[in-house]
């Protein structure tokens, strides 16, 4: 009994089992998402593909407009060019779509072989590329080469450009011709320059040319500068003299022109015996033809007067390059931009139309403005002297000159804007007080002593002078604006501002000065003044030159164009390829370089050779005047009078009461003043006009004293 206790206390009961534990409870499943309705997931199945679909095509018309099109484009301009080639004397048929089926059919057969030769070239630059960077780039090869084949773009305006006679027939559509070959090139231009960086400071300083290459480029600049003015000045005293000697000048204004050099050289300042008062006061003042009267004794006719002026007007490039410099353009960029001012068809009318004191003022214009925007002021002050010297109203265009230059600058350039103002204020009023007939502005006032002017304004004026102009001006400004947009004028502005690619009006400097010659062309109502074949575009022309470098040079450093994704460098460049190239098509067709059907030297279509004929007459007409002795009186009609000028006594036949001793006149200019004629005729039938020579319409004759009658037996 005693043992089981220990047994027990050895032994202890094994603890009993715990009961099996329950299973964990499974999760309550997650709650089924509510199922959209078909519908909608229709429509986002939709529009994700309709997505896909639209990135695709964007990245296709992408890829079409950045690397196809140019292709296409340039392989249609390609296989346009190459027919006109072919056939140059169709292009009229071509603008009327009048050629044949079988015509049109081969004209695309040249734009897909066009096509081809692109492909293939494209491919071989790739090729190329490969081999010399060591790397594929398909995609760089054939955008750059796109961009430069936009070139050919230009084809179609260029064809449509040289439709003849599309000038005279349709002015505007040759000018807009024009603009669109000069955007393509333009374009091509800015494209194809996309790969070039500007380099960085050190770059630049690593990279800036030596001291010998410096000179070197210097040395080409002045070069070209001398050798353009020099073809210029060839070129134009060439054509002029050809037209006198083609008997296409007339005495006004070339032979009253000639007998002023003649005149002040010989002790008579602006003394001309064709003109009222026998005194060029009475019409203009220009003492810069008493300065230049000394050079006419080396040569006294009046292919001296053609020949000065069309070198003084070919200097301008000087002036040109110079403003170009100043304003912050390269050497090379300078010179093609001063090249576009010798090419402008302005320039060429108004050398090629006689001689006028006015057309001189557009060379000291740009001296002008080229020394007084770079500080010179001594030179400033020689060149405002020489364009007051070149004609009265010279003050008035520097009174405009002064005012913006002191709304533009401060400081120096102010007082000295303002001493201009002054100066040029005191000058004018001078002038017409003390050495002109007329004290009126428009030079009226005095009708049988000077020639007035207030007649190129009469719609506006009403005969009132600048009285009548001013009230019709603030009164009536609808008129005004209806009398500027008159197709014709919009033809001439067009003309005028294309070759600069109407840059001027976005400068800010000096447009203030391009408005004096808009108005004074504008506003009047007489059409030779608002045309480029009369030297009334001198105060136009200068302005919207010397305004265009600031442009360039704006647009190259403007955060406005990078804004807005474009780069300023690269389209500064396109721009001054689109100016070159607009210059070149616009001149091509109204200017005095090439043969077109729309350039006049003045009135008449200038002569670019001499028939037999012509020279046949021009020789009668030496051998007549060696007949004349030099103090002889001369009476001559308008064509002939050039050819006699250079006297000291020459006078418009049946206009004059002083006694003559010679007649040179050409009969068919007479025949619209039936009363001088029967006079002159009737003197020849009673033999106080005895006939030195004959040639056609024209003759000499000599005036013979009538026989004293016998006295009585």
């Amino acid at each position: 009994m005693a043992a089981e206790p220990e047994r027990e206390r050895a032994e202890p009961e094994a603890p009993a089992p715990d009961p099996p534990s329950a299973p964990p409870p499974e999760p309550a499943p997650a709650p089924r998402p509510p199922t959209e309705p078909f519908l909608r997931r229709s429509r986002k199945a939709i529009g994700e593909v309709a997505d896909a679909v639209a990135s695709s095509l964007t990245r296709a018309t992408r890829a079409s407009l950045g690397y196809l099109a140019p292709y296409v484009v340039a392989s249609i301009g390609a296989g346009l060019g190459v027919w006109c080639w072919r056939h140059p004397t169709r292009i009229n048929e071509l603008f009327a779509n009048k050629e044949s089926f079988e015509e049109q059919i081969q004209i695309l057969e040249d734009s897909v072989q066009a096509l081809a030769v692109f492909v293939v070239a494209t491919l071989i630059a790739i090729g190329l590329h490969r081999i010399l960077k060591k790397r594929f780039d398909s995609v760089g090869v054939m955008s750059r080469a796109g961009a430069w084949m936009m070139l050919f773009a230009a084809v179609p305006p260029v064809v449509a450009c040289f439709v003849p006679g599309i000038e005279t027939s349709h002015p505007i559509l040759a000018l807009f011709f024009a603009a669109l070959a000069s955007g393509a090139i333009g374009i091509a231009f800015y494209r194809g320059i996309a790969g070039r960086t500007r380099p960085s400071a050190a770059e630049e300083r690593e990279g800036a040319p030596s001291a010998a290459r410096e000179r070197l480029a210097r040395t080409v600049v002045v070069l070209c500068l001398f050798a353009l003015w020099a073809a210029y000045g060839v070129l134009f005293t060439r054509i002029a003299v050809m037209n006198l000697h083609g008997m296409q000048s007339r005495t006004i204004d070339l032979g009253i022109y000639d007998n002023i050099f003649y005149q002040s050289s010989h002790g008579k300042p602006l003394g001309c015996t064709f003109i009222k008062s026998e005194y060029h006061g009475s019409a203009h003042f220009d003492p810069i033809l008493v300065i230049l009267s000394p050079l006419y004794l080396l040569y006294p006719r009046a292919e001296m007067l053609l020949c000065l002026q069309s070198v003084w007007l070919g200097s301008a490039i000087v002036p040109a390059y110079l403003i170009a410099r100043n304003a912050g353009l390269g050497r090379f960029a300078s010179l093609a931009l001063a090249t576009t001012y010798l090419l402008h068809p302005a320039l060429h009318g108004a050398n090629l139309y006689e001689f006028h004191s006015l057309t001189l003022a557009q060379v000291p214009i740009l001296w002008v403005f080229y020394t007084f925007e770079s500080g010179k002021l001594r030179l400033y002050l020689v060149a405002l002297a020489v364009c007051l010297l070149t004609r009265e109203d010279m003050a008035l265009f520097m009174i405009f000159f002064s005012i913006s230059a002191m709304l533009r600058h401060g400081g120096r350039a102010r007082r000295v804007a303002l001493a201009t103002f002054f100066i040029c204020v005191f000058y004018f009023a001078v002038v017409k007080w003390k050495f002109m007939v007329s004290h009126d502005i428009f030079n009226d006032g005095v009708p049988n002593e000077a020639y007035g002017f207030g007649y190129y304004y009469d719609e506006l004026a009403h005969g009132k002078g600048l009285g009548g102009f001013i009230l019709s001006f603030f009164t009536n400004p609808v008129f005004v604006v209806s009398l500027v947009f008159q197709e014709v004028k919009l033809v001439f502005l067009a003309t005028m501002m294309l070759p600069f690619l109407f840059l001027p009006f976005a400068s800010q400097r000096g447009r203030l000065v391009l408005a004096y010659g808009l108005l004074f062309s504008l506003l009047a109502t007489r059409p030779y003044v608002f045309t480029t074949h009369f030297q009334y575009t001198a105060p136009i022309l200068p302005v919207l030159f010397a305004l265009t470098p600031d442009v360039l040079v704006r647009v190259r450093e403007s955060a406005w164009v990078a804004s807005i994704g474009l780069s300023p460098r690269r389209l500064s460049t396109a721009l001054l390829a689109g100016l070159f190239t607009s210059t070149m098509f616009v001149t091509i067709k109204f200017g005095g370089i090439f043969d077109n059907q729309s350039f006049r030297g003045g009135f008449i279509h200038v002569v670019r050779q001499l028939t037999p004929d012509d020279v046949a007459t021009y020789a009668w007409v030496e051998d007549m005047k060696r007949l004349i002795p030099p103090d002889a009186a001369v009476g001559v009609t308008d064509k002939m009078g050039p050819h006699v000028s250079n006297r000291k006594r020459a006078y418009f036949y049946g206009q004059t009461q002083k006694p003559l001793q010679y007649v040179f006149v050409d009969e068919a200019e007479l025949t619209g003043n039936q009363k001088v004629y029967a006079a002159m005729k009737q003197q020849a039938d009673a033999g106080t006009l005895v006939t030195l020579g004959r040639h056609n319409s024209m003759v000499l004759y000599k005036v013979v004293e009538p026989e004293a009658p016998a006295p009585p037996p």
